[in-house]
């Protein structure tokens, strides 16, 4: 498995890292070990996590996924692996933050308790990336990179991300930075999948010109990129789960798992059968072509999960697949695709 810098930093992280959202919940203890266990031997060394992690409407589980990686990482050789946390931004739409009585401002009092809580639950004296978990944008920047700076200088945060954030907080982040003479930030994550290629556009001429590192997330969109919904909303899967949680978290599900959402999907599972790839490994090996993808993070809930996501790490797919995929999407351009605009192919890997 290949290895790229995060941004100008001096961190390396394998080209696929390990999501954790469901570790602690429903991903059992065990489970998530044997998980880590062989994400490790099959070459990855970055885990994704957060301080509200797993997502779930409980309050009470906020922080276990990182307590269930502490339990493993006391075991391992910490400086061969990447740990990637993040602290809870203002509440969403949808998700309330369930953490620190729903008082989530990014200011030093809220990080400095966020940072705390994650190094205590980790087992770990410093973390290679922090992130800030969708930043507020009504707020001043300098609210949050000044103590983020600090701990930087401290030794507790090797580096610092955004995490779901906009094109303009991204580049105000990076223009305070220089103003203020505060720490760069080094990485984006955002989603990226078959269903939401949004980052193609804006964020990837910033992330390429820029040196900025993009972390992809939800490479199967949460699941709806398989055939699970095709029959339905079967009673584990995760949008089920959250459609019973709030009004808001139902419509989010509902936008997603629709007719002709669904067309679309088994539109693609054709193409990945004749590859005789899983859809997890051919929505990895899409994921992994342009060039501004620093690392995709993959989540499971099994260990066969992860060995068959990770069949699509050495995939090359050619012009003729992508350019069947991109017909498939444009026709798709409803809640399901992101209308694609002209986008420069240097952007991306042959």
């Amino acid at each position: 498995m290949e290895r790229h810098r995060l941004g100008n930093s001096g961190v390396w992280l394998s080209e696929v890292a390990l999501g954790t959202l469901t570790f602690g919940s429903t991903c059992d203890v065990k489970t998530s070990h044997r998980i880590l266990d062989e994400a490790v031997d099959s070459g990855i060394n970055a885990i994704d996590t957060a301080e509200t992690y797993p997502l779930t409407n409980r309050h009470d589980l906020a922080g276990r996924s990182e307590a269930v990686i502490g339990d493993w990482l006391k075991n391992q050789r910490r400086e061969t692996i990447v740990i990637a946390s993040k602290v809870a931004g203002p509440n969403t739409s949808w998700i309330q933050p369930p953490v620190r009585a729903g008082q989530t401002a990014l200011d030093r009092v809220n990080i400095t308790k966020a940072i705390e809580g994650s190094l205590r639950r980790l087992q770990t004296d410093y973390l290679d990336l922090y992130q800030v978990h969708w930043p507020d944008e009504l707020i001043r920047f300098e609210e949050f990179l000044d103590p983020l700076s600090d701990l930087v200088r401290e030794g507790k945060i090797r580096t610092l991300g955004l995490c779901n954030c906009s094109a303009w907080a991204a580049m105000k982040s990076l223009a305070i930075s220089h103003d203020a003479g505060l720490k760069r930030i080094d990485a984006l994550q955002l989603g990226f999948n078959f269903a939401d290629r949004s980052v193609e556009h804006e964020i990837g001429r910033i992330c390429i010109r820029e040196n900025l590192a993009l972390m992809a997330h939800s490479p199967l969109a949460g699941g709806f990129l398989t055939n699970k919904y095709l029959a339905g909303f079967p009673p584990d899967a995760r949008y089920t789960i959250q459609m019973h949680w709030s009004e808001q978290a139902k419509q989010a599900s509902m936008t997603l798992i629709n007719p002709q959402n669904l067309e679309l999907v088994e539109s693609l599972q054709e193409i990945a059968k004749e590859l005789n790839l899983s859809m997890a490994a051919f929505a990895l090996a899409w994921t992994l072509r342009p060039k501004f993808i620093t690392s995709t993070i993959v989540g499971a809930r099994t260990t066969a999960q992860l060995t068959d996501s990770l069949k699509g790490v050495n995939v090359r797919l050619n012009h003729n697949v992508l350019d069947r995929v991109d017909r498939i999407l444009d026709e798709f351009k409803g809640a399901a695709s992101i209308k694609k605009l002209p986008r420069e192919k240097r952007w991306f890997c042959d």
